[in-house]
């Protein structure tokens, strides 16, 4: 697998080498240097190397800190784009990372939404903790087309999710309820 993309830096680029490698103390000093390092450039790459890796492989926690330390705004729309991939996983990172980088998602809202809808359990429960952290403004718009989503949702399925799916519904009809206030 190659995941050195042309849009990094140099500095990026080594490190993305290094984590290719194969070699474990190569990749989790990698991982260390990005934790300080890395910007929404590596964002895609490192979501590739993520999906590669089993599910006990340890080097997964760490790509996860590594995910929960971004900074930059510009990290945002990287991250919301990936809320539609296929895979569970990264859905879940993805929601994770939001909340823990403390970026601000409001604007987002229809997007997590449908991904918790779509998404496993852990999936909505990490769209739930994302969502029941926003401090707004909200645009009502995004909250009505939230809540249409999720009835739609909450109309068809039966699985393990439904609580979570309700709380959420919950949270952003407290949401709406502010702005008419």
């Amino acid at each position: 697998m190659n995941i050195t993309s042309t849009k990094l830096s140099t500095f990026n680029k080594a490190i993305l080498q290094d984590l290719e490698s194969g070699n474990n103390a190569k990749v989790k000093n990698a991982l260390k240097k990005l934790s300080s390092k890395g910007n929404e450039s590596i964002i895609e790459p490192l979501i590739e190397f993520y999906t590669s890796l089993n599910e006990e492989d340890s080097i997964r926690n760490e790509i996860k800190t590594v995910f929960s330390q971004l900074k930059s705004t510009k990290a945002l729309p990287e991250l919301i784009k990936n809320l539609t991939h296929p895979d569970n996983r990264v859905k879940e990172l993805v929601l994770f990372s939001i909340w823990s980088s403390n970026l601000d998602a409001v604007d987002a809202i229809p997007s997590v939404v449908d991904c918790a809808c779509k998404g496993d359990f852990m999936v909505a429960l990490e769209a739930l903790t994302l969502i029941e952290n926003l401090e707004g403004p909200f645009n009502e718009q995004d909250l009505i087309e939230s809540m249409i989503s999720i009835n739609e949702y909450l109309s068809k399925e039966k699985d393990d999710k439904i609580e979570l799916i309700q709380s959420i519904l919950q949270t952003i009809t407290k949401f709406e309820e502010q702005i008419q206030i």
